[in-house]
C-alpha cells in the first residue's frame, strides 16, 4: 500500500513545486512591474516639476509687461486732460504697439497631456494631486480661449488713428519714427470719439488678465511644492 502511494506523493510534490514556482514567478513579475512603474512615476513627477517651475517663471516675468500695458492705457486716459509730451517717438511707439498685442502666456502642459492620453496619470498615487493638476491645466485652457483677444475696439481705434508708416517704422526700424507724423496721429487719436470707451474696455481686459496670471502663478507654485514634497530629489 505504501509502495503504491509513492507515485502519488511524487506527483503531489511536483505539483507543489510547480505551483510554488508559478507563484514565485508571478511575485517576481509583479515586483518588477512595481519597480518599473515606480521609476516611471518618478520620471513623470520630475518632468511635471520642470514644467511647473517654468510656468512660475513665465507668469512672474509676465507681471512687468502687463504693468507696462496698464501704464500705457492710463497714460492715454490722462492725455485726454493733459496732452502727451513725447520725448522719444521711438520709445513711445514701442510702448503703444506693445500695449496692443500682450496676451496671456502659455503653460507647459505637454507632460500632463502625455500622461493623460497614455493612461499614466494614474501613476500619481495621490488622487487630489491628479485632480488639482487637471483643474490647473483645464482652467488655463479655458481662460486662454477667452483672453486670447481683447473685448473691445482698442486695437482698431489706435491702429486706425496713426498712419501705417509709423507702425511700420516701429516694427522694422525703430530709429525712423516720424515725430511730426506721430504728433498728428496722436491728435487724431485723442479726438477719436471711441477712444475713452475703448481704453476703459482694454483696461478691464488687462486687469482681468492680471488677476488670472497671478492666480496661475500661485497655483503652479502650490502644485510644484506638493510635487516636491511627494517626490523629493
Amino acid at each position: 500500500m505504501a509502495i503504491r502511494s509513492l507515485p502519488w506523493l511524487r506527483l503531489g510534490a511536483e505539483f507543489v513545486v510547480i505551483v510554488v514556482g508559478v507563484l514565485v514567478a508571478l511575485a517576481v513579475d509583479q515586483w518588477r512591474t512595481s519597480v518599473d512603474q515606480r521609476a516611471l512615476e518618478l520620471e513623470y513627477a520630475q518632468r511635471l516639476k520642470v514644467a511647473l517651475a517654468a510656468d512660475t517663471v513665465r507668469f512672474s516675468d509676465f507681471e512687468e509687461p502687463l504693468a507696462a500695458k496698464l501704464g500705457m492705457l492710463h497714460d492715454l486716459l490722462e492725455a485726454r486732460r493733459t496732452p502727451f509730451v513725447v520725448e522719444s517717438p521711438e520709445q513711445f511707439m514701442s510702448r503703444l504697439r506693445f500695449s496692443i498685442y500682450v496676451a496671456i502666456p502659455e503653460v507647459r502642459s505637454e507632460v500632463f497631456r502625455e500622461m493623460e492620453s497614455s493612461g499614466y496619470l494614474g501613476l500619481l498615487t495621490d488622487p487630489s494631486l491628479r485632480d488639482e493638476l487637471g483643474a490647473y491645466y483645464a482652467l488655463h485652457a479655458f481662460m486662454s480661449g477667452i483672453l486670447q483677444d481683447s473685448y473691445g475696439d482698442y486695437r482698431e481705434v489706435v491702429t486706425g488713428a496713426l498712419p501705417g508708416g509709423l507702425w511700420y517704422a516701429a516694427e522694422v526700424d525703430s530709429t525712423a519714427v516720424d515725430s511730426e507724423g506721430l504728433e498728428r496721429g496722436l491728435q487724431t487719436l485723442m479726438n477719436h470719439p471711441q477712444l475713452e470707451s475703448a481704453v476703459n474696455t482694454e483696461l478691464a481686459y488687462a486687469t482681468t488678465m492680471t488677476g488670472y496670471v497671478r492666480q496661475f502663478h500661485d497655483r503652479a507654485t502650490a502644485l510644484l511644492a506638493r510635487l516636491n514634497s511627494a517626490y523629493p530629489e
